[in-house]
Formats: C-alpha cells, sequence, structure tokens
C-alpha cells in the first residue's frame, strides 16, 4: 500500500513514539518516593493536565487557563512552580501557560518544531534536560498537530527508568489523537492496524 505524501509527517511521528515502547524491565523501587502526581481534569473539554513534584520543584503539564488551581496545588505540595511543558501548541481550548509563567517566574518548554512566538525553552527531538529531581526527554511525534511532541520522564531518586509519558492528544486511552486533518485519522489508524 502506498501511503500519501501529506500523510508522511504523521507516520513519522507516530514511529517516533513506537519507539518508547520498548520492553524495560521494571525496578525494584528502594527508599523513599519523592515524585508527587496530579491529574487535573477540565469538564466540558475533556483535557487533562498533570502537576509533578520533585524533591524541591514543581512542573506543570498542558495548563488550561484557569491558572489558580495549579498555584493551589503546589503551594499543597510546598513546592514553586519552576517549569511548563507544552506537548503541542492547542488550538481547541486556550492555554494558561504563558499566564502561568507570568505569575510563577517558570519557564515554559515546547517543541522547538512549534516556533513559539512566546517566551520558551526550544525543545529538541530526544533531548534530554533535568529539573530538579525529575528528567524529562522529549520525542517529536507529529500527527495530531505538527509540532507534537511526547515528554518522557523519569524520577531519578529512582533511577532512570521512565516512571510518566505525556503524550499531549498523540495518544488516548484506547485510541490514537485526531491526526492533522479528520479524514485522514480513520486511514492511518487502519494503515498502522494492518
Amino acid at each position: 500500500m502506498t501511503i500519501p505524501r501529506c500523510l508522511e509527517p504523521a507516520l513519522n511521528g507516530l514511529k517516533s513514539l513506537m519507539r518508547v515502547y520498548r520492553a524495560v524491565p521494571l525496578p525494584e523501587w528502594k527508599g523513599v518516593v519523592t515524585m508527587e502526581f496530579r491529574q487535573v481534569y477540565t469538564p466540558g473539554l475533556a483535557h487533562c493536565s498533570y502537576v509533578i513534584g520533585g524533591k524541591n520543584e514543581c512542573v506543570v503539564v498542558d495548563p488550561s487557563r484557569s491558572v489558580d488551581r495549579y498555584i493551589q496545588i503546589a503551594e499543597s505540595l510546598k513546592l514553586p512552580i519552576t517549569a511548563i511543558i507544552e506537548t503541542h501548541l492547542h488550538a481547541d481550548f486556550i492555554s494558561g501557560h504563558v499566564e502561568l509563567a507570568r505569575r510563577t517566574g517558570a519557564k515554559i518548554y515546547i517543541s522547538a518544531q512549534a516556533r513559539a512566538e512566546f517566551e520558551h525553552y526550544p525543545v529538541g527531538d530526544e533531548e534530554e534536560f533535568r529539573i530538579d529531581t525529575l528528567l524529562f526527554k522529549m520525542l517529536d511525534t507529529p500527527g495530531h498537530t505538527p509540532e507534537g511532541s511526547v515528554f518522557i520522564v523519569s524520577d531519578l531518586e529512582r533511577g532512570k527508568i521512565p516512571a510518566l509519558l505525556f503524550s499531549g492528544d498523540t495518544l488516548l486511552v484506547g485510541d490514537a489523537g485526531q491526526l492533522l486533518e479528520k479524514h485522514f485519522h480513520h486511514g492511518i489508524k487502519r494503515t498502522l492496524g494492518q
């Protein structure tokens, strides 16, 4: 089967994402677990965002525009928000990344492919960066959006084995995210299923 050229970026993104699914033995967790994890659900948008707390700092992933709740979670954990991660530019809701950065002084991380016009750190494909006791690795996974990305997180208090994966809308429970154009979605799923 020949894949149309217009689908090549989406397929390449999905191939990149498949690199994540290597068989990795689960480690035996030893010592004190310091990583905190909170999911924040926005009804009506079916949007999830997350707060991850390391030993001394917090990271917010894909914040919605109502940023007070992230600040409240960070305060309850007694940790400052120092970083904000965007898995992709969100056209389906207004993101709170710029407001949250303004209010907390946090740095925004997003794929260099986004060519974002707001102040941010442009993350390169397969680049690793550390925030407190958390190690992040970003993989470019275009498909849902051209700059879509996955962030793999390791809690270095436990070791370098990944503990979390944030895929934005690339992967959903039991499904793949909507691809660049609506009519491509079912064709890609059918092609990958063969």
